[in-house]
């Protein structure tokens, strides 16, 4: 991820009443190599290396959708080394997930309405 394409804390995707989630991606378009993701993007042939903890944000919103505050506090409570503020580097790393074009956004409501 490129420091210089993130946009200010805040801004862009994921507010409290967003839920996000990575487009869906044939598990052999995924690969792991230790702390490593390779992901292949087959609408546009692009390929994206995902290291350290965003290739691990990467894989909990495989799991299924969540809020980035879930997220910030999942990543909190597993106490990972070197990423400051954990709610501004979510955020940072969804804004650049989803220049990616690797994320879908959608209102919580909708999400809710969908499971019932």
């Amino acid at each position: 991820m490129n420091p210089d394409d993130r946009r200010s804390p805040g801004s862009g995707v994921a507010g409290p009443a967003e839920s996000v989630t990575i487009i869906p991606l044939p598990e052999s378009h995924v690969r792991r190599w230790d702390d490593e993701l390779i992901v292949y993007d087959q609408r546009c042939g692009e390929t994206h290396l995902l290291q350290g903890v965003v290739a691990m944000l990467f894989e909990w919103l495989r799991e299924g959708p969540c809020t980035a505050d879930a997220l910030a506090e999942r990543l909190s409570a597993e106490q990972v080394d070197g990423v400051g503020d954990t709610y501004t580097f979510v955020r940072q790393v969804l804004n650049e997930l989803q220049r990616l074009q690797l994320l879908e956004v959608s209102p919580v409501e909708d999400q809710q309405a969908s499971q019932s």
